[in-house]
Order: structure tokens, then C-alpha cells, then sequence
């Protein structure tokens, strides 16, 4: 990384596939690394009724057709890493963000900001 500030910027699909870099690079050598990641799959949680840190996950969930599984996978899988996170609107939340890269530098490790979009009608 060449003593500059890298970020990631990744849909929580792909987010979930790097895992196992993700532990090996970044949090072994204690990268201060911000990862911008793309909620997929959060509209229809809402859309649902659903709330990703209330739901106990289950088959019955995961395998529901109007749910996308990644978005109720992502927060817990990010939890069991040991990466701290934060959901943050695309729309309105740029302190948000903000405080992602503060985190990432101060706990010198990846800190997520898990990116939703809120839609105005």
C-alpha cells in the first residue's frame, strides 16, 4: 500500500467472496482501511419489514423469494471478522462516511460503511 490511504469500494456480494483476504492482508498487517460497501439486497429487507440486526437468521429466512439473503448475511458476517461498521445513507450521510475513514485510521484496521439509498417517492 506505499504509504498511501487505500479505500475499497464493493458491492457486499463481493465483499463477502474477499473475505478470507480481507483477514489475511488487511487485518494481519493492520491496514487502516476504509471499505465503502454497497448494501445489496437492503430495499428489500425494508420492502419486507424486515430489520437486518433484529432477524435471527435461519434456512426459512435466507430461502425467502422477496428477500436477497447477502443483505441479512453482511452485518453479521462483518460482526464475526471483527470489522466494525456503520450504515450509512448515500443520500444525506457524508459525516457518516467521515467517520468510517476516522475509525479505520484510529483503530488501524478495515471499518465498513455499509452504504444504503434512500429513495424519495
Amino acid at each position: 500500500m506505499g504509504g498511501r490511504a487505500p479505500v475499497v469500494l464493493i458491492q457486499n456480494t463481493g465483499l463477502l467472496e474477499t473475505g478470507d483476504a480481507l483477514r489475511g492482508t488487511a487485518m494481519r498487517m493492520r491496514v487502516p482501511l476504509p471499505c465503502l460497501v454497497t448494501w445489496r439486497g437492503h430495499g428489500t429487507l425494508a420492502a419486507a419489514g424486515l430489520s437486518p440486526a433484529a432477524e435471527t437468521i435461519s434456512g426459512a429466512l435466507l430461502s425467502r423469494a422477496d428477500v436477497d439473503s447477502v443483505a441479512v448475511l453482511t452485518e453479521p458476517t462483518l460482526r464475526a471478522w471483527g470489522v466494525p461498521c456503520e450504515i450509512v445513507s448515500t443520500d444525506a450521510d457524508l459525516p457518516g462516511i467521515a467517520r468510517v475513514f476516522e475509525r479505520a485510521r484510529a483503530l488501524e484496521q478495515p471499518v465498513a460503511a455499509l452504504l444504503t439509498r434512500e429513495t424519495t417517492p
